[in-house]
Order: C-alpha cells, then sequence, then structure tokens
C-alpha cells in the first residue's frame, strides 16, 4: 500500500505539473485523489497498528501545508501549490518528505532562476514584436505574428500574451494569469529526483 500510494503521488505530480506549466493552474481533482488515497492508507496503517508512521505522514502534511502558506500570503505561489504540497506531505511520510525536501530547494533555486531568465527574454522579444507592428500602418498588438505566440495563448490588445482560454474553463478570454512561477513541475523533479537516488545509490 505504501509503494502503491508513491506511484499515486507520483502520477498525481506529472498531471499537475503539466496542468500548472500550461495554465498555472492544479485542479481539485488531483488533490481530491491524493486525499481519497492517504484515506485508505490511514485505514491501512490503523489495521497494522502503525500509529507512528500515520503520526509521521501527518506530521509532514502539515509542515508542508504550512511551509508553503507563507509564499502564498506573499502571492508568489497560488493555493493549488500550497494544496498539493500538503498531498505530497501526507502521501511520503516524515522521513522520505524531509529527503525530498533537500532536493527541492536546490531544484527549486535553479529551476525559478531559468524561468525568471526566460520569461524576461520572453517579454523583451514580445515587446520588440509589438513595437515593430505600431510602427506599421494599422498594426496592433492582435497583429502579432502567430509565430511569436505560445502555442495555446490568444493576445488580447495592449496586454501580454499569457492568457490561455480552455484550461478547464479557468482561464476566461480576457482574464490574466497570475504572476506566479509553475511550483509543480519543480515538485515533480524533485520527486523523481529524490526517488531515482534512493533507488540507484543506496
Amino acid at each position: 500500500m505504501d509503494i502503491f500510494g508513491k506511484l499515486v503521488l507520483g502520477g498525481l505530480l506529472l498531471g499537475a505539473a503539466g496542468t500548472d506549466f500550461r495554465c498555472r493552474r492544479i485542479p481539485n481533482r488531483l488533490i481530491a485523489v491524493g486525499l481519497v488515497v492517504f484515506l485508505a492508507e490511514v485505514v491501512w496503517l490503523c489495521c497494522l497498528g502503525e500509529r507512528a508512521m500515520l503520526a509521521g505522514r501527518l506530521v509532514a502534511g502539515v509542515l508542508a501545508f504550512t511551509l508553503h502558506l507563507i509564499p502564498y500570503g506573499l502571492k508568489s505561489m497560488g493555493a493549488g501549490d500550497v494544496k498539493l504540497a500538503l498531498i505530497t506531505g501526507l502521501l511520503m511520510g516524515w522521513e522520505d518528505w524531509l529527503g525530498y525536501l533537500q532536493v527541492f530547494c536546490p531544484v527549486a533555486i535553479l529551476v525559478s532562476g531559468v524561468v525568471l531568465i526566460a520569461s524576461r527574454f520572453a517579454r523583451k522579444q514580445y515587446a520588440a514584436s509589438v513595437s515593430a507592428q505600431d510602427k506599421t500602418p494599422g498594426g496592433d498588438a492582435a497583429s502579432v505574428p502567430a509565430s511569436d505566440v505560445a502555442p495555446g495563448c490568444a493576445i488580447v490588445s495592449g496586454s501580454e500574451p499569457d492568457i490561455e482560454p480552455g484550461c478547464d474553463g479557468v482561464q476566461e478570454a480576457g482574464q490574466r494569469k497570475p504572476r506566479t512561477l509553475p511550483l509543480a513541475p519543480v515538485m515533480a523533479a524533485a520527486y523523481f529526483f529524490y526517488y531515482a537516488y534512493i533507488i540507484l545509490c543506496k
């Protein structure tokens, strides 16, 4: 059951990474699946009398949730990231979560730096393309070539190409994405790096 929970968590992290990267959203149904699996593990651990292991999972989940509340309060991450962190702690347990955290921190710093640099470069490229269009007769933001726009994004005049309708109905036309980094891909990378290290090196 413990291995099953970790396999499910790996799948949930991959799914959340995809939606978070594309839409800056983590569907609640993924969180619900994680909670159902955790409740099943609670019953399993209670039947085995593994109260210490259950306590470790609860502590890891609460601590992960609490630590992610701080950047959420500073509006540097979304609520879905906080809920996903809770599920990660609950399904990993105390010892594995501590090991995962040691991988997560450097991966988060590295990925955040790469994303920030890439986003600044993309903004400069977009600003240059819009400026070139404005200098042409009748040019506006809506006439930016499709090759300059990320796949799946729509352009609204006077705004950046950060609108992406069709993400589970969350992003409506004219609604801007929140200015947060996609954290779920970082969590997924740290998760698989950690267990790859455990399997290959221990």
